[in-house]
């Protein structure tokens, strides 16, 4: 039979309770955690020892984690600092909405619409086949969209009005982008050129941008 060490007794030897007092304890309780358990872990100890005097928070430590220790051996499930979930699980997608406020935050078109209006009101900002039937690597092409947004919100910081829109068409990325007309003209020709001779470094693959500018960013409506 397994033991666990709960601490110091009276007469100062180091008592030992054998586990199934506290998997008896634990399992009636309808949620196990560290409280939990380090509160049978102290009720077990003065029934099964005889304790009348508290222990001390040193001792009483020691033996919450050797419960811990022993009730995670038991179950084969590891007891972690929150303890178990036993509530229902919520499923809201909160992902790519815009949370309305007071009416004085300005959004664009792609922003206004959430993501279930995707392919009615507006499209799609990433198009190629890797998601059909059949093909493969479309976990690649995610990673290569995620860097290549990335890459551009740092090349042209501040000037991006839109969301990029990618397109593969074969082996040619295509890059379709907003631009506010904050740099210079040939600054912007020079990082459209930089961006396109460095990515098609990267991905060994011809890069190549559509870019339109504009004087400043287009407001849909205000949330």
């Amino acid at each position: 039979m397994h033991e666990v060490a709960l601490g110091l007794s009276r007469r100062g030897v180091f008592c030992r309770v054998p586990h199934t007092l506290l998997l008896q304890q634990v399992r009636s309780r309808k949620r196990t955690s560290p409280n939990t358990i380090f509160q049978t872990s102290l009720i077990t100890a003065k029934t099964y020892c005889g304790l009348q005097a508290p222990m001390a928070a040193a001792a009483w430590r020691r033996a919450a984690e050797a419960s811990a220790r022993a009730l995670r051996g038991a179950w084969g499930l590891p007891v972690a600092g929150r303890g178990f979930r036993s509530s229902a699980v919520a499923e809201k997608c909160q992902a790519g909405r815009i949370r309305p406020r007071k009416g004085n935050q300005p959004v664009t078109y792609e922003e206004a619409h959430p993501p279930h209006h995707i392919a009615h009101r507006k499209g799609w900002l990433s198009l190629h086949t890797g998601n059909l039937n059949g093909e493969t690597d479309a976990a690649d092409r995610t990673l290569e969209d995620v860097f290549i947004r990335k890459f551009l919100f740092g090349t042209f910081h501040g000037c991006l009005a839109e969301e990029v829109v990618l397109k593969r068409r074969a082996n040619t990325v295509i890059i379709c982008t907003l631009l506010i007309q904050n740099l210079p003209p040939h600054k912007i020709y020079f990082l459209i050129g930089y961006t396109e001779v460095l990515l098609s470094f990267f991905y060994k693959c011809p890069v190549k941008m559509e870019v339109q500018t504009i004087s400043e960013k287009v407001i849909y409506k205000h949330l």
